[in-house]
């Protein structure tokens, strides 16, 4: 049984990794500002929201939810960034994890720096 799980985890996470790759190829598209980020980069960060909300599986269940929206073209670049920065309030380091995926002009701004708090 446990290696049913973890193989279903293991084709989760390819796909939730395949989103946050799609979503950086979409966002980019004639932009050549950033490196690209890489399939491993979205593995990693996967990782790190993943160990973050470990006792609040829902917030990582409704990142899950927000990119596969968006990969799934139920909403578009700006819902799902706006989406992201709401779930993420309050996390820098996510926020911070999230633009590697979007064009420099297109960042989550961490406003809490901007104005010298």
């Amino acid at each position: 049984m446990q290696k049913k799980e973890a193989k279903v985890d293991s084709l989760c996470l390819q796909n939730e990794a395949s989103s946050l790759r799609n979503f950086k190829v979409q966002t980019m598209a004639g932009k050549g500002s950033k490196r690209n980020a890489t399939r491993d980069d979205a593995y990693a960060y996967l990782g790190t929201v993943k160990d973050k909300f470990q006792k609040d599986s829902e917030k990582y269940n409704d990142f899950l939810a927000i990119m596969n929206n968006f990969n799934a073209g139920r909403i578009d670049r700006n819902g799902c960034i706006e989406e992201v920065n709401e779930l993420f309030k309050g996390h820098r380091d996510l926020i911070s994890g999230f633009n590697v995926f979007l064009p420099k002009s297109l960042e989550i701004a961490d406003w809490y720096n901007l104005e010298g708090r």
